[in-house]
């Protein structure tokens, strides 16, 4: 019999399921137990008993918003889309290749030049239904993207792709081709039902870039919407952080044996930055930071731990005021927020006739180093887009802020929506970096920063500098670094598949 819930279970049961959404965020699929969800709203909801929580969790599973399987509690649409993709994983694995036509001169049709390793992967790219092409920062993915749409692209049946707007527009303007964010692609709206019964026609080759950043419900859509005889190519770093949301595919689809080339050479840095260079490509296998190189491109500035974000300030200030395209990368939104406000003050201060607005204890003034913090395709600007801002007063305190981008984009906001769509981006964190190139990347190598001393996101930060990497602190937080390995994500994706597999045969 249906339990009689009140409206405050209903109520409640709405916040409920943003906090868990919230908390899956990390890239779990589901929560061990339903005491662990419990804990976690428990956090939020300190003035409401746990005997009205779990009267609420019993309102959502009765509701069917949340499911068990075993002791596992998931989001009905986090099971969905998991199992969902471990069926269709099942189905394609097993027969994974696709009829292709002959090998073309890659040399000739794309106008670059590739190695054989390139070459191998298009030509498994063109002949498997699903397939995967890793490489570390600078190993030539851009170049073998450019080669492998070209002909697709002419054609019009290219899907090209990547999960962010930024790394869309990034995207596009490294190849020269029109990319897509994966949601646009789909035709798909957050919070929609990402399954899709309705098949793309004509499309014959679908390439997603930066996909270690693809998250389970867009990897669900992406195999909703694929036509027989289609590829579909994940191309990116496992080296580099995860999705912001649920999932760890590459990992996973690496595990379930899905056809990999790796490309190991490195061209980004010059041979005068040799330890940026060796650096970046080696280190998500070294293993003490005694086998890092130093030198200008690559530099530790011993400073006290209590002395860090001075000398950053310092650092990051001295090359703001000489011109330097320079970013720095801190650990937490407080971190970033501190440092954003110094920075401020010392590299562009208040000053007589320079406009400036504050909004949600925010200041945004005349040049200032400023983020996009939401997509707006009527204005094409994205989450993560950079500009120096151009404030433009108005009657009341308030004013119009205008942010100049590339490709000629002069998108325009309103000052109520500092804090919740512009911010400033003197420093950032990690995630907001990814996707980005900087000439100089200055962060911290600290003990106390132990959100940062994970080997994925070391890695990621330092693989933002094309020329210069600036770490302030001290080895030992190095090491910690290099030796830490990501956080493990709970997912039950790889044994669904193999049993969907065992299953079938």
């Amino acid at each position: 019999m249906r339990q009689n819930f009140n409206y405050k279970h209903r109520a409640r049961g709405a916040y409920i399921l943003t906090e868990l959404e919230d908390a899956l965020k990390n890239g779990d699929a589901f929560f061990a137990s339903e005491a662990d969800a419990i804990r976690i709203c428990q956090r939020k909801y300190k003035n409401v008993s746990l005997s009205k929580l779990k009267a609420d969790f019993d309102y959502l599973l009765e509701n069917g918003d949340l499911v068990f399987e075993g002791s596992r509690l998931y989001l009905h649409k986090v099971q969905r889309y998991e199992d969902f993709v471990a069926s269709e994983l099942a189905s394609i694995l097993p027969h994974n290749v696709v009829p292709t036509h002959p090998m073309v001169d890659l040399d000739v049709s794309a106008g670059v030049r590739l190695n054989e390793l390139q070459k191998e992967a298009i030509q498994m790219a063109r002949s498997h239904h699903l397939s995967l092409i890793l490489g570390g920062a600078g190993s030539g993915k851009t170049t073998l993207i450019q080669a492998l749409c070209l002909e697709y692209f002419v054609d019009g049946k290219l899907v090209l792709a990547a999960p962010t707007g930024k790394a869309a527009r990034n995207l596009t303007e490294r190849t020269g081709l029109p990319a897509r964010t994966v949601h646009s692609a789909l035709g798909k709206i957050p919070d929609e039902d990402f399954l899709d019964p309705v098949k793309w026609a004509t499309i014959r080759m679908v390439v997603i870039d930066e996909a270690s950043m693809l998250s389970l419900e867009l990897f669900a859509g992406l195999l909703s919407k694929l036509p027989a005889n289609c590829g579909l190519v994940l191309v990116g770093d496992t080296n580099q952080l995860g999705s912001v949301g649920t999932g760890n595919l590459i990992p996973e689809l690496l595990e379930l044996g899905c056809p990999v080339t790796r490309l190991e050479q490195q061209y980004r840095q010059s041979d005068k930055e040799a330890a940026l260079f060796y650096n970046v490509a080696n280190f998500p296998k070294l293993c003490d930071s005694e086998e890092l190189k130093f030198d200008e491109s690559f530099k530790l500035i011993p400073t006290n731990e209590g002395d860090i974000f001075k000398v950053i300030q310092e650092e990051a200030a001295k090359r703001h005021l000489a011109g330097e395209n320079v970013q720095v990368i801190a650990p937490t939104r407080d971190d970033v927020k501190r440092l954003n406000e110094q920075l401020q003050q010392v590299v562009n201060p208040p000053a007589e006739g320079k406009a400036e607005v504050t909004h949600n204890g925010i200041t945004i003034r005349e040049n200032d180093r400023t983020m996009i913090l939401k997509n707006n395709r009527e204005e094409r600007c994205f989450n993560g887009d950079i500009g120096a801002a151009h404030v433009e007063p108005m009657e009341g305190g308030s004013a119009f802020i205008h942010i100049p981008l590339s490709a000629n984009r002069h998108p325009k906001f309103y000052s109520a929506k500092i804090g919740s769509t512009l911010t400033l981006a003197y420093a950032l964190t990690v995630h907001k970096s990814q996707g980005s190139q900087y000439d100089t990347v200055i962060m911290p190598a600290s003990t106390d920063c132990q959100k940062m001393l994970r080997r994925n996101l070391f890695y990621t930060a330092i693989s933002r500098a094309k020329k210069q990497v600036i770490l302030v602190g001290c080895k030992e937080a190095l090491h910690i670094a290099m030796v830490t390995p990501p956080e493990p994500r709970k997912s039950m994706l790889v044994i669904k598949t193999h049993q969907k597999m065992h299953f079938a045969a």
